[in-house]
């Protein structure tokens, strides 16, 4: 009889944040492959997937990072000061570099606020074959100077900014609006079989089919998209809002999408 031999595993962080930073902005390979990888080093905890996936987005932008070791019990996650994306693509910062001073060139500026954003917007157009890097960047920008990209749009056109936990916040609106009544009503019909069954929790359901909410919001982290009701439609109020949230964005087709009075859009007024 052979003898037994015991195999143990370590996972080192400083590894495992390398290798996925790597994969992601040097090698091109796709940003869910990289969260992938962090997700399954995260795993075993009580918290929820969407939180551990805002850490992850932390760990590719660089606010955080994994370190320590599983065999030593060391392994964890700390703020990263050190961070800098140019060793992960050096080719594309080296493009970037290129067209701005092209653009720089070639562009007479009315005044240094509005250079200052031309150039930084076309530098950014620049990552080419990098799509969800773009917009990963893009909406990280977008909150620095816009707040909070992400949250419930309400009937009347007000936002509630929620970055993560957008079904807790869902349950919690269901509790302060009075509207648990209606909410058991609807909760029976799913059960039923006659109802929403979607994928923002039963509550979430209830806000978008009942109480005709949208939610902005965006997996990857990337520019946010609204779920909505399309039987219901939206209010002018809520079109108002999305085309202001587009404009201020530059993405001005989403803008005028969402703006556009058709029945398509605005069946459900208040």
């Amino acid at each position: 009889m052979g003898k037994t031999q015991k195999l143990t595993f370590d996972v080192q962080g400083d590894f495992i944040t390398d290798m996925a930073r790597t994969w992601y902005y040097e090698e091109g390979k796709p940003y869910e492959k990289a969260e992938e990888l962090l997700l399954s080093c995260m795993c075993g905890t009580t918290l929820s997937t969407e939180q551990l996936k805002v850490y992850a987005k932390d760990i590719m932008v660089g606010r955080r990072k994994l370190i320590g070791s599983t065999r030593e019990d060391t392994f964890g996650m700390v703020d990263d000061n050190d961070f800098d994306p140019s060793i992960y693509f050096e080719r594309q910062k080296q493009l970037a570099n290129y067209h701005k001073n092209r653009i720089e060139s070639e562009y007479i500026p009315n005044d240094e606020e509005e250079y200052d954003e031309e150039i930084e917007d076309k530098v950014l157009a620049r990552y080419d074959g990098h799509s969800l890097l773009g917009s990963f960047m893009k909406a990280i920008r977008d909150e620095e100077k816009y707040g909070c990209n992400y949250g419930w749009l309400e009937p009347s056109g007000y936002f509630h900014e929620v970055e993560i936990n957008h079904l807790d916040y869902a349950k919690e609106m269901v509790e302060q609006k009075g509207w648990k009544k209606d909410f058991n009503i609807f909760f029976k019909e799913c059960i039923r079989g006659t109802g929403v069954n979607g994928d923002l929790g039963y509550e979430g359901d209830f806000l978008v089919s009942v109480k005709g909410w949208i939610l902005l919001n965006n997996p990857s982290r990337g520019t946010a998209t609204p779920k909505y009701n399309i039987k219901r439609g939206m209010t002018k109020a809520q079109r108002e809002f999305l085309f202001d949230y587009y404009s201020k964005r530059k993405e001005y087709k989403l803008a005028q999408y969402y703006l556009e009075d058709n029945d398509f859009n605005h069946k459900f007024e208040t």
